[in-house]
């Protein structure tokens, strides 16, 4: 089976190859670019049977679309791929657009995070996520705790995260950033500025901008639409609320190797996310990453199942 990453661009390209073909779309020139340099080389690394399942999943997509959103058949229509052209707002990975109408798809291979933003001591992370300035309890907090890791893997001559015990990585650096953080979310979501934060916090996760999360589980060969319709662009109709108020805000533990590197946030209407966080790379660095999955969302939410 071939990695995630190959799996993940390669389900890109066929879903823009495949919606090019079927809606006799451009494909601009970033986009091309990106299909060069990286879609096209990943894709050329997966198996035979998963290039047909994925090539299958993105027909389905696409005739979902058709019937959801039938101005696609009757205009002229561009595809991109939205990082290539520099969406740092857009959750999507594609984009189909025409002279008047845009909309956005967030393809998911087997998985269902939404965004990977970075933590470290200098990013001032509350600005970022919830609006409002990061408070020095955090950032004192955060800044000891990358710099007493630091000191510790000189000492040691550790160059690598993959050096460490698990048993370092996670009372050393995991815990102490899941607590720190986690207490900055409590303190924010109750502090006078708290709906501003919880307002604020999805569309940071999730993008402003409304789009399809098409997941498709190519074990099993099911497909999994959901519309997150915010501002009542989409065909499907059906919007969704988004929270006013955070219920909770806990650490947890990983199932599989015990670190406590999970944040669990419950908001009312339904929403509830999930947060792993985890090395952003091999090398022993200042920069840690978040891995935001929405593990529960309103259930008036409009979602279809199909077979491909």
């Amino acid at each position: 089976m071939s990695t995630t990453t190959n799996r993940g661009y390669g389900f890109e390209y066929t879903t823009i190859k495949q919606a090019s073909y079927l809606l006799n779309g451009n494909i601009g020139l970033e986009t091309q670019d990106w299909i060069d340099k990286t879609g096209l080389v990943k894709y050329s690394m997966l198996t035979t049977d998963e290039r047909e399942g994925m090539e299958r999943a993105a027909n389905r997509i696409i005739a979902f679309l058709l019937e959801y959103e039938p101005w696609l058949k009757d205009e002229p229509i561009t595809v991109e791929h939205v990082k290539a052209t520099g969406g740092a707002t857009d959750v999507s990975d594609i984009r189909l657009s025409s002279s008047h109408k845009s909309i956005g798809i967030s393809l998911k291979s087997n998985h269902d995070a939404v965004k990977h933003p970075r933590v470290s001591p200098t990013i001032d992370i509350a600005q970022n996520w919830l609006g409002i300035s990061t408070d020095n309890e955090y950032m004192i907090g955060a800044t000891e705790i990358f710099q007493h890791f630091n000191e510790y893997s000189q000492l040691n001559n550790y160059t690598k995260f993959k050096e460490l015990s698990k048993v370092e990585r996670d009372e050393m650096l995991y815990k102490p950033i899941s607590k720190v953080f986690a207490d900055l979310l409590i303190r924010s979501f109750n502090s006078k500025d708290g709906e501003v934060a919880v307002r604020h916090i999805l569309p940071y996760l999730i993008g402003d901008r409304d789009f399809y999360k098409a997941k498709a589980d190519f074990r099993r060969n099911e497909l999994t639409v959901a519309a997150f319709d915010f501002n009542g662009t989409l065909g499907t109709r059906k919007r969704i609320h988004v929270p006013t108020r955070c219920l909770e805000v806990r650490v947890e533990k990983g199932q599989r190797d015990g670190m406590h590197n999970y944040i669990s946030l419950n908001f009312d209407r339904g929403w509830e996310v999930k947060m792993r966080l985890h090395t952003a790379s091999t090398k022993i660095e200042n920069s840690l990453k978040w891995d935001v999955q929405f593990v529960g969302i309103p259930q008036d939410a409009w979602r279809s199942n199909f077979r491909f």
